[in-house]
């Protein structure tokens, strides 16, 4: 009896080795990248600047900007850089100029394209105030013009070409970025060294972007940026489409068909735009994604955004 206990139990321990052996491994979880430091963009003394306070956030969201008083550059470098130096990228979360959704919008897509070779900057930019009394336009951005010309004067220090110096933004940051690629020769302020640096972004990258002042298709978010009762002409000034010239940088635009939320004929009126002034362009529609999907929607086409850039941008011989 003790003998057959003990080829049982030797019979059930060689059936588990084998199922071991035959399950699939699981690679370790690598711990998420995070960005080697956090730059301060302004000087001290810069009006509307408070490196004193920190960021706030929203409670149910950390990840979530509710109100930035310092702004930011959290530093991604390239890991795997075919050769240096490198292009750069400033990435501008979205959050309907009332927050920034800084992970999904932002650190993840850093880490994501830091590791194909792209140097990436996630951007904490200042928010209208939700009385509309600070930062309003054309703070937020002066901000996004203001780490273009810091990362392109301190390039040699980051190992990036200062011609490959491009900036992406999501939702409201896509108005941003869009407003960077407009308004470079605008909206720069400052009067040090670093102001003197040319702040118009080598190339654009918009996802799901606000664009538009047209009643038809604005986004509510676009008038936080201007004071109460702004009026139609007011608003005509910050919508992206209307500010496109022959000199606004190459764009790359991506956005889902069923996204309810930013409707997107924001895209396509600045795609349109920017074919009638020359400017080179490129608009990927997705099928399925709704709105702020960052890296894609799993399960969705708006999962190949990613890739559909790096082949745009090895097009454009930024890669």
């Amino acid at each position: 009896m003790i003998a057959h206990s003990r080829l049982l139990v030797l019979v059930l321990v060689c059936l588990l080795s084998l199922l071991t052996l035959a399950a699939p491994r699981v690679a370790a979880v690598e711990p998420d990248a995070q960005p080697v430091k956090e730059l301060n963009i302004w000087p001290e003394g810069t009006l509307g600047v408070d490196s004193s306070k920190t960021v706030e956030r929203s409670p149910k969201r950390p990840s979530f900007l509710t109100v930035v008083h310092c702004p930011k550059l959290s530093v991604y470098p390239a890991t795997d850089a075919a050769s240096l130096p490198t292009a750069a990228m400033i990435i501008c979360p979205g959050g309907g100029y009332a927050g920034q959704a800084s992970q999904h919008e932002g650190h993840d897509v850093a880490k994501y394209f830091s590791e194909r070779g792209i140097t990436c900057f996630v951007l904490q930019y200042r928010l209208p105030a939700r009385d509309r009394s600070r930062f309003l336009h054309p703070i937020p951005v002066s901000d996004a013009l203001r780490a273009i010309q810091y990362v392109r004067h301190h390039a040699k220090d980051f190992g990036i070409d200062p011609a490959k110096v491009g900036i992406l933004g999501f939702s409201a940051g896509g108005h941003l970025t869009g407003s960077a690629a407009t308004l470079y020769g605008k909206c720069v302020s400052g009067d040090d060294a670093i102001s003197k640096v040319s702040a118009r972004p080598d190339f654009a990258v918009l996802g799901y972007p606000v664009i538009t002042s047209d009643p038809k298709f604005r986004h509510r978010c676009i008038a936080a940026l201007l004071p109460q009762g702004a009026s139609q002409h007011q608003l005509d000034t910050i919508s992206c489409e209307r500010n496109v010239t022959a000199d606004t940088p190459p764009c790359f635009f991506f956005h889902a068909k069923d996204d309810k939320g930013v409707v997107p004929e924001n895209s396509e009126l600045m795609h349109e735009a920017l074919k009638k002034a020359g400017v080179t362009t490129e608009l990927k529609l997705y099928q399925k994604g709704g709105h702020g999907f960052g890296l894609g929607r799993k399960g969705a086409d708006s999962t190949q955004w990613p890739g559909d850039l790096l082949v745009w941008l090895k097009h454009m011989k930024v890669l």
